[in-house]
């Protein structure tokens, strides 16, 4: 399982990712709790003003669409990232486009590779000393903050797009402190 970390070691790996389209798919991944697959292949018409349509055909499972509402921190930074895109690629993007281009032909036709991400990660946890990291720690540590602020288990299931209530526990890290706490409200 990829570590959960809380929020002051996630900026910190997000601050230790290049200054370019890696440190917006990591806030795509956290603020969304999306897999690194589905973020990598999102395209311009997937974003509206307020959310993010995850489609069918880029979920795991294939099953059906999701859609996530935009924080305001996501909103600025994906508003700043189509400025970016677009002083890149010389043009305004289409709604075929993906967020996060790959290499060749100018990397409209093919979105960066979740292989690619990762080396990026990787060197990033390297350099923050965060050992036990992968991709998918964004996931997690995503349900399981909002898990430890009270949102009910339900109302995760909706945005995590998990099938069961019981996947999604497996998701939910729990520290020693919790463990101490429910054995201290023992009766």
């Amino acid at each position: 399982k990829a570590s959960a970390l809380e929020k002051d070691q996630l900026d910190l790996i997000i601050s230790c990712l290049p200054d370019n389209h890696h440190r917006v798919i990591a806030a795509v991944c956290r603020n969304t709790a999306c897999r690194i697959a589905e973020a990598t292949q999102l395209t311009w018409s997937s974003v509206g003003k307020s959310e993010i349509l995850f489609t069918k055909t880029i979920m795991k499972g294939k099953l059906h669409s999701r859609e996530i509402a935009i924080s305001n921190s996501l909103e600025k930074i994906l508003n700043q990232w189509r400025i970016r895109w677009r002083k890149n690629k010389l043009r305004n993007e289409k709604p075929d486009d993906y967020l996060f281009c790959g290499r060749g032909d100018k990397g409209i036709k093919k979105p960066i590779s979740t292989q690619a991400f990762d080396l990026a990660l990787k060197a990033a946890t390297l350099k923050a000393n965060i050992k036990g990291f992968s991709s998918h720690g964004f996931r997690r540590s995503s349900l399981t903050a909002a898990h430890n602020n009270n949102v009910p288990l339900a109302h995760l299931r909706a945005v995590s797009g998990h099938q069961s209530l019981q996947v999604l526990q497996e998701y939910l890290a729990v520290n020693d402190q919790q463990k101490r706490a429910v054995v201290d409200s023992f009766a």
